[in-house]
């Protein structure tokens, strides 16, 4: 998955300090940059999915809506044609609702 990349490292005589090759050096740089674009990469990759997730949830929520004012409409029309058939005149609906509870829990 990873690279692995072998520095040469070189000591120094004076003072005991580590210096690094010139290529070394520009291994190093470039792997701090690749480092740097691929974090930023995925800050905007998490951003992107973040606002996807948004989208999809304020699409759910109009689709639920819609779906359940066609439902209200459908329970109404429903109750109408029950009340039509039985006998039960608009002025009487609210006396049906009594008879009849299971059709309220809906409208």
């Amino acid at each position: 998955m990873g690279a692995i990349v072998i520095l040469t490292i070189t000591m120094g005589s004076i003072h005991g300090m580590i210096q690094f090759s010139e290529r070394a050096k520009e291994v190093i740089m470039e792997l701090k940059m690749r480092e740097r674009f691929l974090h930023d990469n995925v800050k905007q990759l998490k951003k992107e999915v973040a606002s996807l997730k948004n989208n999809v949830v304020e699409i759910l929520e109009a689709d639920i809506i819609e779906e359940n004012i066609t439902l209200k409409h459908g329970v109404r029309l429903l109750r109408v044609q029950l009340n039509e058939a039985s006998g039960v005149s608009a002025s009487q609906e609210g006396k049906s609702k009594v008879c009849m509870p299971y059709l309220s829990l809906y409208s």
